[in-house]
């Protein structure tokens, strides 16, 4: 259906990368949205406009047929009529191009009754044509506004603006359950956060971003029997985004480790996962995404979790120690101009800077703001063990071991410390913004 290519595009990808959700080419998108039939309907009524318009009697037809050819050429290249103000000039042009020039001052003319209902009905089209797009306009701000407030954590004004979003709303969509759903969940109402959720799905079958949270609900409901349908439901979010990204296969894979009790099936996802999105893969497309490589790590940590939980504690050092390298051969980000090129580049240089009692490169790799002390010297390895990563486009978190000295292991301390950094980037680099030492790291994406 008309504007559903970005949404359903997933399903067709074939192998991992950052594809645009518009394909740049507005015959192409009508013709996979509407069909053969839809495109040639399309083309026809172009044609149809286009000759109505040379054959007008009017002195700037020629012109103004030019303008809508260049605006009709354009659209094979461009999202020009994503943006509502061009379309919104091209049928402008077109009505001046059809409308013919008056040369007589005509007398008043008095209609018979059938023309008068016919201008009546012209008049109530023109209505909804102000009316519908008004009411749009002002839903979709309430939508955004409800999104504001819930990024400050004000889920009740996020509550009220959705609301508010879905009563102007001409025909309310999945977007609108979906965000529903969410601030539902956040004032801990599950029973109403699923059928919100659900009604998302009902509306937009085909939008795999609808389908994490009523699993989530059913996973953490206290009833096992609602597993399995948790399961299905991300399942499907596989089946719908395979390529989009590492991170559906990895909360899929814990589902049946963790509460369906399958490890086997478990590994088998985690192995798909990984094979779906190679080294060769994150390389070309990460500068859009960079997440993925991040996800693609954590699919890692997950097969080694598994390893260890089966009892092949040599294999999983293995693999802990292998995919270092995953993190480490990320990309500088295209915004950054100096600086920490990454979170794991800022993070060493944080501990060699403690390690050589260093005060100018420690001050270059952490936040102004950051609240946090600093160790001592000689306490601390200075290369990290990473087994969880996360990031954003600017911001990251990263839990991880560190190796104590021999000095320190003599004086009491503990052979391994977990720390848990949280880090944010600009033009300079990234910088730690947050840093604690934690307990153990943990792979998982559920909560018991």
């Amino acid at each position: 259906g008309i504007g559903t290519y970005g949404i359903v595009l997933p399903e067709y990808m074939r192998s991992a990368g950052f594809y645009s959700v518009n394909p740049h080419n507005y015959y192409l998108q009508i013709l996979a949205e509407t069909g053969i039939v839809g495109g040639i309907c399309f083309l026809v009524w172009l044609f149809s406009l286009l000759k109505a318009v040379l054959r007008k009697a009017n002195p700037y037809s020629l012109s103004l047929g030019c303008a809508l050819m260049a605006s009709l050429i354009h659209i094979a290249f461009d999202i020009d009529w994503s943006v509502s103000a061009i379309p919104l000039l091209f049928f402008t042009l077109t009505g001046l191009s059809l409308s013919p020039i008056a040369k007589h001052v005509y007398a008043e003319v008095e209609y018979v009754p059938y023309v008068q209902v016919g201008r009546t009905l012209l008049a109530l089209f023109g209505l909804a044509l102000v009316v519908v797009p008004s009411l749009n306009y002002f839903s979709a701000n309430a939508y955004l506004e409800s999104i504001q407030a819930q990024n400050r954590n004000d889920i009740d004004t996020a509550q009220q603006k959705i609301r508010y979003a879905m009563m102007l709303a001409p025909w309310p969509s999945g977007k609108h359950f979906h965000a529903q759903a969410s601030f539902y969940r956040e004032q801990q109402q599950p029973a109403q956060a699923l059928l919100s959720s659900l009604k998302s799905i009902q509306l937009d079958p085909h939008n795999a971003r609808y389908y994490r949270v009523p699993s989530q609900i059913l996973l953490q409901d206290n009833d096992p029997g609602n597993d399995a349908q948790a399961a299905q439901l991300l399942e499907r979010r596989l089946e719908l985004n395979p390529y989009r990204h590492p991170e559906v296969y990895g909360e899929l894979a814990e589902v049946y480790w963790r509460f369906l009790k399958q490890p086997e099936k478990a590994r088998e996802i985690y192995q798909q996962g990984l094979a779906a999105f190679s080294e060769k893969d994150l390389a070309r497309y990460e500068k859009y995404t960079p997440a993925d490589r991040y996800e693609v790590f954590m699919l890692w940590q997950g097969l080694a979790a598994l390893d260890a939980h089966q009892g092949d504690m040599a294999h999983a050092d293995v693999i802990h120690q292998q995919t270092q390298a995953i993190l480490k051969a990320a990309h500088r980000d295209a915004y950054i101009s100096a600086g920490s090129p990454t979170p794991t580049a800022a993070i060493e240089s944080y501990w060699q800077a403690i390690e050589a009692n260093n005060p100018a490169l420690r001050q270059r790799v952490v936040h102004a703001e950051a609240p946090f002390k600093h160790p001592p010297a000689g306490v601390f390895d200075t290369v990290p063990l990473y087994r969880r990563a996360e990031r954003g486009l600017d911001h990251a978190l990263l839990q991880y071991q560190l190796k104590t000295t021999a000095a320190a292991q003599a004086a009491g301390a503990p052979q391994f410390l977990w720390f848990e950094t949280q880090l944010v980037a600009d033009t300079q680099g990234w910088k730690l913004i947050a840093h604690r030492p934690i307990e153990k790291s943990t792979v998982f994406f559920f909560e018991d």
